[in-house]
């Protein structure tokens, strides 16, 4: 039922296949989009320096912030849809975490407020380059990917 129900401007589907969706939108835009990403999170973030409490979250933020917009643009063509699901991911952990610090700086949060922004920013908020740092997108990777997809079915059924 939900298979065949519209989100937005696509189609529901994997997570790979909205991941796909995000390139898309960052191609389109010429990395334009990037830029306002990053002032928005930036913008989130600010007040929150302000609390000793979330200076620590503001900057594990910032940092992961500054790491996939780096990665992004180093990435090889021939790796990006490969890493498209990771990208992602990073961008919306990165967006959670500024969306619940500046939550957390509010002056009616409660404490459980910033205790959830501390324990977000905890996490890996930026699988991409976690995964860029392993080599999962290198060329053997990726041999190494078809390899276990296509195991034990005949050459001229794969791809």
């Amino acid at each position: 039922m939900l298979r065949d129900t519209q989100v937005n401007a696509i189609w529901e589907g994997t997570t790979n296949i909205l991941s796909l969706d995000v390139l898309r939108a960052v191609n389109k835009s010429s990395r334009s989009v990037l830029g306002h990403f990053r002032s928005d999170v930036l913008t989130r973030i600010h007040t929150a320096r302000e609390f000793p409490n979330l200076q620590e979250a503001s900057s594990k933020v910032e940092k992961a912030l500054r790491e996939v917009l780096q990665a992004a643009v180093k990435l090889p063509p021939d790796c990006v849809e490969m890493a498209a699901r990771e990208f992602a991911y990073s961008l919306s952990r990165i967006y959670i975490g500024a969306l619940l610090i500046e939550h957390a700086a509010h002056h009616e949060a409660t404490p459980s407020d910033v205790y959830t922004a501390l324990k977000w920013c905890e996490r890996d908020l930026s699988p991409l380059c976690t995964h860029e740092d392993n080599k999962s997108f290198s060329q053997e990777a990726q041999k190494q990917n078809l390899q276990l997809v296509f195991d034990g079915y005949p050459e001229k059924s794969r791809l």
